[in-house]
């Protein structure tokens, strides 16, 4: 499903005074009494228009932020020059307006310094701004050295989670694109710090993923032989295992598939709820989601949280925070479905009987 087509419309005229008196425009309060059931789910559908204001918002920002793999071995087999190319074209691609998009390479002339690493080489901005300063970082770049993903990914989820902490709107993304298992770049003797190692590396971006608010972890594998990394994206709660690019095919063809996944995984079925007008105050007990695609609209049911969503997988959603909502989630079966569609709406109506599965 297309960024730019996944709407989230708010009918805050179905929004309740903070009177405690109902708004929302069907005389009974939205109780359901009289709705009629839909075919297709067997739930009770209020016939209503609960609300004649709507405004749109969008899903939850996220800044991808690209660990690239300079080794020497990028050289080989077109995999730098194919890997440049197909993240030129997601950069420059207007699909992906609004989305942050940041650089650092490895390894750096100091291999193994953290603080180094931390110092991103093409700082996060949003598209499409920062197009420019990242493709010509991109065309700049040179091959060498060897692979210490270690200080390169603890320097680099340093910078993130403390983006992270101080802008939680905007979801933190790392994308790991390397052609090799790290190395013998930075031994761990004394005071080097953790060892470069597969180990070391998921011991980072699980604590990572794990942090509030969380950094997720995307690995892209330039190569087939490359299953080593799973261990990585597994441990990066980003996707089970990594994107495996395969360097007897179309290189950038894959890589521009691998970051188009990344970027539909880490962006779409998070939506921000904006803060009702003045006076109004939302009735968290009667939302609905609907999901409309060529024409035919479909309810979405509300489950109490992600545990919940065994009992509706496609078609289900869910609040970030049942007592102070401040997010629509949808299950991840639903956003899938949501995705998978090359057009489409998903509308919030506030006001209406809750459905649920």
């Amino acid at each position: 499903m297309k960024t730019r087509a996944l709407l989230l419309l708010v009918m805050l005229a179905a929004c309740r005074h903070d009177n405690g008196n109902a708004g929302n425009g069907n005389g009974d309060g939205g109780d359901g009494d009289g709705g009629i059931v839909d075919n297709d789910s067997g739930m009770i559908i209020d016939p209503m228009i609960c609300g004649s204001q709507s405004t749109q918002v969008q899903a939850l920002g996220a800044d991808l932020l690209f660990v690239l793999d300079t080794s020497y071995s990028m050289d080989f087999n077109l995999k730098w020059a194919s890997i440049a190319e197909g993240l030129k074209a997601f950069i420059n691609d207007p699909r992906f307006a609004g989305v942050g998009v940041g650089l650092q390479y490895f390894p750096l002339r100091t291999t193994c310094d953290v603080a180094d690493y931390a110092t991103l080489a093409v700082p996060v901005s949003a598209l499409p701004g920062g197009a420019m300063a990242l493709t010509m970082s991109i065309d700049s770049k040179r091959m060498s050295g060897g692979t210490p993903t270690v200080p390169a990914m603890e320097g680099v989820l340093a910078y993130a989670s403390q983006t992270a902490a101080t802008n939680p709107d905007r979801r933190q993304v790392i994308v790991l694109a390397t052609d090799g298992i790290p190395d013998d770049s930075c031994p761990a003797d004394a005071d080097m710090g953790l060892p470069n190692s597969i180990g070391s590396v998921v011991q980072l971006v699980q604590q990572a993923a794990n942090a509030n608010p969380p950094v997720l972890t995307f690995v892209v594998g330039v190569g087939s032989e490359l299953t080593a990394l799973d261990a990585i994206a597994q441990a990066g709660g980003g996707a089970p295992k990594a994107f495996l690019v395969d360097t007897t095919q179309d290189i950038e063809s894959a890589f521009a598939n691998a970051l188009d996944q990344i970027r539909k995984k880490a962006l779409d079925c998070e939506f921000v709820i904006p803060m009702p007008a003045p006076g109004l105050v939302i009735d968290y007990t009667k939302v609905n989601v609907t999901f409309t695609k060529d024409n035919k609209q479909e309810p979405l049911a509300f489950v109490s949280d992600a545990s919940g969503c065994a009992a509706a997988p496609d078609n289900g959603w869910y609040y970030d925070d049942p007592q102070k909502p401040t997010k629509v989630i949808l299950c991840d079966q639903t956003c899938q479905r949501v995705r998978d569609g090359s057009s489409g709406e998903v509308d919030v109506v506030f006001g209406c009987a809750q459905l649920v599965p």
